[in-house]
């Protein structure tokens, strides 16, 4: 009855009150029962759990006919209708010294075992200790239970020495913790990440030949996991097993993390395998690591995952969308049908975020023809189409010069009632700019003034490239001066657009004059924005491109591959092999690999090196 009686405990309750025992007791009922009738009353509700009924005899009974057991019955009552205070009244009337009760009423284990349990969910040690002390004035030792009880309310707490305390105590009275007294300890010591107290518990639980429970061993892994202790994990797995635990799915999703975080990508599909096995993986952990390990370029332990879903048809339109976004990041197009086809096998739905990702990427890659055959499908398959997947195929019209296909999908659109905004008219004015088409460019540019759709910076942006590139300066400065007019301040890639126009005039004077410029605005010149001064420097000499490259080092811009790459060059052209020797020294030092640069160039370096 211990057991049972001393996990009938309330979550939370107020605090304990402060009642007139004496005037309590005098307004108590006078209904008499027998004191048999009586018990075996109670104990019948209590195992029926009817804690209302018992309350409501306690409320019309004289209180004088009630032994021990009853009133423990009546307690875990109260305890269980998340009454505390009334629970605590009915225990101070069972120790009230100055009123005659019988021996029959004191207080036994389990009543103490019950109030130890409504302190500990009230979260009082104050009180907890209390109970203890109160035990030891009834000369009531405490048992197995009642200092689980108490270890696991202090770990709960994070309040270690007191744990501690009644640990040893537990031992001193002669008796053997068992895997729940150190359950709680170590998952206590575990939430602190104290990696050494874990273990030295561990090892004092296993010399005592106590068997480590589920708990423990998962405590245990995720203790090694976020100390990224990979072998020790795994041998903790390995063992939670062999002694017949099951580990459940925060073990394993503990083990997954601590491989991401040490970048052990090949562990991943063996443990997703197992998890699958034993029935806890599901889609949405599935497709999330399959989305982590495409974007970390593991696409052979995507692929593993992949398949072991499919096995188990655990599959849905997001797992084929990162399976897709995979294989069109590296334009396997091949792959990306084949899924396509699955889907539609399988009767789940291509989504419109899936067709226009295949959209952007068959244009990307030069296959504007296929982009329409996908763009077409989703018209024929989807009753809306939005904005960005218009937009998306309206960019890759654009973008290769196929101006009679941009204003007949650009009338469809609106048509439609899907009305271009900001970014679809920026997008075409890029695409235009990429074909360098001036002309349709311009032409987007004032179509989107006309519908009442604002310009923004990114549009002004990539309207200053185009013009740029062609060296319209004319034109820049007009749409510098409106930009202004209209209160949009220039970024770093307005000053990139205009220092690409002046570099390709070689007016390194004015180059830096915008650099000092975007200084005073508070811009900070980045890597891209030296690199573009640099590669006007090195048509001029060599000493004026060191002199940048110095520059760009004092800033805190970082070299990268493009900017050696152009000393290299300029090295190579002057046979200056001292400067190739230091600049690979550099690179060195800096961690940019030799292998990304330019396959002629290193091969044209390596043969002057010798």
């Amino acid at each position: 009855m211990w057991t049972r009686l001393s996990q009938c405990v309330p979550r939370r309750g107020p605090q304990p009150p402060t009642t007139d025992c004496h005037r309590y007791y005098s307004q108590a009922p006078t209904t008499v029962w027998k004191k048999s009738e009586l018990f075996h009353t109670l104990r019948g509700l209590f195992h029926q759990k009817k804690w209302r009924s018992i309350i409501g005899i306690y409320n019309t009974t004289c209180h004088t006919q009630l032994d021990t057991h009853s009133y423990n019955f009546i307690l875990t009552a109260f305890a269980e209708q998340k009454r505390p205070k009334r629970a605590e009244r009915v225990f101070q009337s069972m120790m009230m010294a100055n009123r005659p009760q019988p021996a029959s009423c004191y207080p036994n284990a389990c009543t103490f075992g019950i109030m130890l349990g409504v302190y500990a969910q009230q979260q009082k040690p104050e009180k907890v200790e209390y109970v203890v002390s109160t035990m030891a004035k009834f000369r009531v030792p405490l048992d197995e239970a009642a200092y689980n009880l108490i270890i696991g309310f202090y770990s709960s707490l994070g309040l270690k020495d007191d744990a501690n305390r009644y640990l040893t105590r537990m031992q001193q009275d002669g008796i053997k913790p068992s895997d729940v007294s150190f359950t709680k300890m170590i998952q206590m010591y575990v939430s602190s990440r104290s990696l050494r107290e874990t273990e030295e518990l561990y090892s004092q639980m296993v010399t005592l030949g106590i068997r480590p429970n589920a708990l423990v061993y998962t405590a245990l892994i995720e203790i090694y996991a976020s100390y990224l202790e990979t072998d020790k994990a795994a041998t903790v797995l390995a063992e939670m097993k062999e002694n017949g635990w099951q580990p459940n799915f925060h073990s394993y999703n503990q083990l997954l993390a601590m491989y991401l975080q040490a970048r052990l990508f090949v562990y991943i599909p063996p443990i997703i395998g197992e998890m699958s096995d034993l029935g806890l993986l599901d889609v949405y952990t599935g497709t999330a690591f399959i989305d982590i390990l495409a974007r970390e370029n593991c696409i052979e332990e995507a692929e593993l995952i992949f398949h072991e879903m499919q096995k188990k048809m655990i599959l849905n339109e997001r797992t084929y969308g990162a399976m897709i976004s995979m294989y069109l990041a590296r334009e396997n197009f091949q792959a990306t049908e084949s899924l396509v086809l699955q889907m539609k096998a399988q009767g789940i739905p291509v989504n419109l975020v899936i067709y226009t990702h295949i959209i952007h990427a068959y244009a990307k890659a030069g296959h504007y023809d296929k982009a329409e055959l996908f763009f077409e499908e989703a018209c024929e398959n989807e009753s809306e189409i939005d904005v960005v997947t218009y937009t998306t195929m309206l960019h890759a019209y654009a973008m290769y010069g196929i101006s009679y296909k941009v204003e007949r999908l650009l009338a469809d659109m609106k048509a439609r009632g899907v009305k271009p905004n900001a970014w679809t008219y920026t997008v075409l004015i890029s695409g235009y700019g990429k074909a360098l088409d001036l002309r349709n460019a311009e032409k987007i540019f004032q179509e989107m003034k006309l519908d009442g759709v604002e310009p923004t910076v990114v549009t002004y942006n990539a309207l200053i490239n185009v013009c740029s590139k062609l060296q319209k300066v004319e034109r820049v400065e007009s749409l510098l001066q409106e930009m202004t007019s209209r209160g949009i301040h220039r970024d770093l890639a307005t000053y990139s657009g205009l220092l690409i126009m002046y570099g390709k005039l070689r007016e390194l004077s004015k180059m830096e004059d915008l650099l000092q410029e975007m200084q005073e605005e508070g811009l900070r010149p980045n890597t891209h924005t030296y690199n573009i001064i640099l590669g006007t420097c090195v048509q001029f000499s060599q000493e004026e491109a060191e002199e940048w490259f110095l520059k760009m080092i004092e800033e805190g811009a970082p070299p990268n591959v493009t900017t050696y790459s152009m000393l290299l060059d300029l090295y190579d052209k002057n046979q200056d092999v001292s400067k190739i020797h230091a600049t690979f020294g550099d690179m060195d030092e800096r961690g940019v690999a030799h292998g990304h640069l330019d396959h002629t160039l290193l091969q044209s370096l390596y043969k002057k090196l010798g």
